[in-house]
């Protein structure tokens, strides 16, 4: 479930004879998520699909008669959270010459999450129910240059900030993984934001009435705090 409210206002006009483009706004949004996960005997339910179906194929009825019985569950984990975020950022453009155009951007965020886990069963060692909280506030611009070196031919540069919220009980691994996240030197704590400058130089153009394309860039990115995903 999540509701998302945006408003915008743009104006467009000159300033000191140069033509100028300006936006802005306010972005608010409530959304709530559950990534629930449950682990299954899969030899119970091999079992009871040969009882009821001695020659072979599948049957819905009898999987989720199957994921049903109490001996099939080995373990579950709800994972419900509530993300409220609330930002405002604004935009403005020039052109000081007929081929120029300059563009800055910043935006202001702040994030407010709420997480709870639940978890029962083999994996978890017994029922076992935590939440936590974190939020999150900062301000990110962004910056734009492009030039129309010809018609058909323009060079850009761009330079912009970016951001990722983190989390405050994280990965939710199972108990049983803590020997093996200790002998890797890492952990299941609470995980910090990420954060990021990346760079850009690029050109575009279009040549021979369009038939050739040309769509080439190079980039340069500082990552902070980069939250990744290890599969072990």
């Amino acid at each position: 479930r999540g509701a998302g409210d945006r408003q915008y206002v743009g104006v467009v006009g000159e300033v000191g004879g140069k033509p100028v483009f300006a936006v802005g706004g306010v972005f608010y949004s409530d959304t709530e998520t559950s990534r629930d996960q449950y682990w299954y005997d899969l030899q119970s339910i091999t079992d009871i699909n040969r009882a009821i179906a001695p020659g072979g194929g599948f049957d819905f009825g009898t999987f989720f008669d199957a994921l049903g019985v109490e001996r099939g569950l080995w373990a579950f984990q709800l994972l419900p959270n509530e993300v409220k975020q609330l930002a405002f950022f604004g935009e403005f453009s020039i052109k000081p010459m007929s081929r120029l155009e300059l563009t800055a951007g910043v935006r202001y965020f702040n994030f407010d999450i709420n997480e709870t886990r639940t978890t029962d069963g083999f994996l978890f060692q017994g029922f076992e129910t935590s939440s936590g909280k974190t939020s999150d506030s900062d301000v990110i611009v962004r910056f734009n240059a492009k030039v129309d070196v010809a018609d058909d031919v323009m060079i850009y540069a761009n330079a912009a900030q970016g951001f990722n919220i983190g989390s405050a009980l994280g990965s939710a691994l199972p108990a049983i993984c803590q020997p093996l996240l200790d002998a890797l030197g890492l952990s299941d704590g609470p995980v910090d934001p990420e954060s990021l400058w990346s760079y850009e130089l690029g050109t575009k153009g279009r040549f021979r009435d369009g038939k050739v394309i040309l769509d080439t860039s190079v980039y340069y990115i500082e990552w902070e705090d980069i939250q990744e995903r290890v599969v072990f």
